[in-house]
């Protein structure tokens, strides 16, 4: 279910904008890796991604496979060829999951970078 009281998560200009970003900081990948990963698990084990899955399941089931694939491929995070454009649109669809109670910082303040794992 959508989350009424929806946190403002950062708004991406374009997919080229999200993949600067994902170059830069790439914890959001976490939530498509599905190998043990602890911190992955940590994310997938998370309400709003839990709530995104369900509801965009064939979606995130094959964005995983390929993610996974693609850093198990290689531990280099230059070497690696992410689906950016499929993260991005997951990116979008996630946000409208993620509750302003949990998306604060550690001042109380709305973090809008809260997807990414950046503030706090």
């Amino acid at each position: 279910m959508i989350n009424k009281n929806p946190a403002n998560q950062h708004e991406f200009s374009d997919a080229i904008e999200f993949e600067e970003r994902m170059k830069k900081t790439p914890n959001f990948q976490g939530y498509f890796i599905n190998n043990g990963n602890f911190i992955s698990e940590v994310e997938r084990g998370k309400k709003h991604f839990l709530d995104f899955q369900e509801n965009n399941e064939s979606f995130e089931s094959e964005l995983t496979k390929r993610v996974t694939t693609e850093i198990e491929r290689t531990e280099e995070q230059t070497e690696r060829i992410l689906p950016y454009e499929d993260l991005f649109r997951a990116y979008n669809l996630m946000r409208e999951y993620v509750s302003s109670e949990i998306a604060i910082d550690s001042k109380g303040d709305l973090n809008p970078m809260y997807l990414f794992g950046i503030g706090g």
